[in-house]
């Protein structure tokens, strides 16, 4: 396995394991919960920003994983990281909650198995 191909599997391999903790950290939580917890949301928010590093170097490895995958918001997951590390202050929770409880994690975690699947 080349070196590029083992990074590309590291990040493919790190988006996963973040979103996971996200699935783990928000399931058993209402958005009520998740708003009055500091903690959860800064792991959450934590997380979403390991998911956008790992997404920027996955697509600066091998940028046609986007054009295979056009249902996942590619610009939106690595704009996310800017966000949560310069608007910190700023950081909408609801919309946070928005994103990881409505699902949105599902498409890229769909692409990304699927790219690990079809992986040499």
């Amino acid at each position: 396995m080349s070196d590029s191909s083992a990074r590309r599997r590291r990040r493919l391999h790190d988006i996963l394991t973040y979103a996971d903790s996200i699935n783990r950290i928000t399931a058993p939580l209402a958005r009520a919960t998740f708003e009055a917890d500091e903690i959860a949301q800064k792991a959450v928010c934590f997380d979403l920003l390991c998911i956008s590093e790992a997404t920027a170097r996955l697509l600066d490895l091998d940028p046609s994983v986007a054009d295979r995958h056009p249902r996942v918001p590619w610009a939106q997951v690595r704009a996310i990281g800017n966000l949560l590390r310069h608007e910190y202050a700023g950081i909408d929770i609801g919309i946070i909650w928005e994103t990881v409880a409505a699902g949105d994690l599902g498409a890229l975690t769909t692409a990304v198995s699927a790219e690990l699947e079809n992986a040499t």
